[in-house]
Formats: C-alpha cells, sequence, structure tokens
C-alpha cells in the first residue's frame, strides 16, 4: 500500500506540473493570437490607407514616365481626399520639375 501510495503521489506530482505547464502554455497562446490579431486589423488598416478607394500598389511600374507618375499622383490624392479614412494623406507633386535636372528624391 505504501509503493502503491508513493507512486500515486509522485503520478499527482507529475499531472500538477504538466497541469501547470498547459495552463502557461495556454496564457502564452492567448497572447500571441491577442497580438496576432491586433496585427492582422493593423495590417489591414494600413492597406486601406495604402490603396485608397482606387489605388492599388501592384499597379505601379518602373517604367511609368513622370506624367504618368503626376496624373496617377493627382487621381490617388483625390480617392484619398474623397476617403474618410485618411484624408490628410496625399502625395506631394513639384510643379516645377524638370526631367533633366534630377531631385534629390531620385
Amino acid at each position: 500500500i505504501t509503493e502503491k501510495n508513493t507512486k500515486l503521489t509522485e503520478s499527482n506530482r507529475k499531472l500538477e506540473t504538466v497541469t501547470k505547464e498547459n495552463s502557461e502554455n495556454e496564457k502564452v497562446l492567448e497572447q500571441l493570437l491577442k497580438e496576432f490579431k491586433e496585427l492582422g486589423e493593423n495590417w489591414i488598416q494600413l492597406r486601406k490607407i495604402v490603396q485608397g478607394n482606387y489605388f492599388q500598389l501592384s499597379k505601379i511600374h518602373a517604367y511609368l514616365t513622370r506624367s504618368d507618375v503626376v496624373d496617377m499622383a493627382r487621381r490617388i490624392n483625390k480617392s484619398f481626399a474623397d476617403s474618410e479614412d485618411n484624408p490628410n494623406l496625399s502625395f506631394v507633386i513639384y510643379e516645377d520639375y524638370d526631367p533633366n535636372k534630377p531631385t534629390i528624391e531620385e
């Protein structure tokens, strides 16, 4: 009986340890899920801001001409101005742009 009692006590200790570890793991998992959800929500908001109402980043290509870029920037600015998400976000367009004179940004 003593031997069985000792084994049972050891089993109970192991079970308590496993239960405690599981509880800690659940807390960590809950925190990770919460952070992942927040990250997902932030990503959705960022995509909404970047895309505006009509615009997708995937449609920009390196070979666009200067006038195409300015025209697109104006359309994007208009879509952001019309948007309730972030009406203050816009591209700065330099009207005195000279294609023969590189700007600092380029």
